[in-house]
């Protein structure tokens, strides 16, 4: 059976515009926040299986959440973007993962986590069981602990993606060469691609550089697609969306990996586009 199993942090985002830049000592102004979702269901994997399950794709998430109110809105909320819960493991007595999303004028955004959980992360037996049979699978920024021990959950026949983040807790330079070294496909941005350690010729790298060039790159072949930006000013999950949705085209065997890209592309512009007709309705 193909499926994706996306694997990391679950995040219970509250999301906010602000009329001011943050400092300290002082009071700073929300002019807006996401009344369609406060909270909303984020974090890596929310967003990479979201974005395959709208593109017709079977897609899982493996994270985990307290046994809370929000952990509850979290897999309700998965389960109406036709994203499978099965692999999203309830911790008894512990919050839920939760994240402040503040941003500013200047276009940059303040991100407040609170994991919550304190990396008492572990894989229970249905996890592995859909880390085992799972076509395709994606490592997002998750507990560091558990990285090793899912590669080697993955069998031989799943296709691995990485969706890295500039997380050096989540990533140490040991996991980071694990991972690289059997990445069928790794999504970055500019200034994350030095972290990536030595990769095969065959890996494929999409990289964004800036807000309206994407470079797809394999081996020592390099070309670049030009994307007309939009004015959002919520752009949380856009990069996981881009990533979801270039899984989801390969599933579907999308063989060229610059079409997979523009499939990718669209998903993320759909996921913005639809933000901005909500924050202006």
């Amino acid at each position: 059976m193909t499926f994706l199993a996306a694997t990391g942090y679950a995040s219970v985002d509250y999301v906010v515009g602000l009329a001011g830049q943050i400092a300290g000592d002082q009071t700073t102004l929300i002019s807006r926040r996401d009344s369609n979702g406060w909270p909303r269901a984020g974090g890596c994997p929310a967003y990479v299986a979201s974005a395959a399950a709208r593109a017709g794709q079977k897609a899982c998430a493996v994270c985990w959440v307290g046994d809370d109110e929000a952990g509850k809105g979290y897999k309700r909320e998965l389960m109406s973007n036709g994203v499978g819960i099965e692999g999203i493991a309830t911790m008894p007595g512990r919050p839920s993962p939760t994240a402040i999303l503040a941003y500013q004028p200047d276009r940059s955004c303040a991100c407040l986590f609170d994991p919550a959980l304190s990396g008492e992360e572990a894989l229970n037996a249905q996890q592995r069981k859909i880390l085992r049979e799972a076509s395709h699978i994606c490592i997002t920024v998750g507990p560091p602990h558990l990285i090793r021990e899912i590669l080697s959950s993955r069998t031989g026949r799943s296709r691995l993606y990485w969706v890295l983040k500039r997380d050096l807790h989540a990533y140490p330079s040991d996991l980071r060469d694990a991972i690289s070294g059997q990445a069928d496909v790794i999504f970055c941005n500019e200034s994350e691609r030095d972290l990536i350690g030595r990769i095969s010729n065959n890996t494929i790298i999409v990289q964004t550089r800036g807000e309206n060039r994407i470079v797809l790159r394999i081996g020592d072949q390099e070309s670049g697609i030009r994307i007309a930006p939009l004015k959002a000013q919520d752009t949380t999950g856009a990069g996981d969306t881009l990533a979801g949705g270039f899984i989801a085209a390969e599933m579907a065997a999308v063989a060229d990996p610059a079409q997979a890209l523009r499939l990718g592309i669209r998903s993320a512009r759909n996921l913005l586009v639809e933000r901005m007709r909500q924050s202006e309705a």
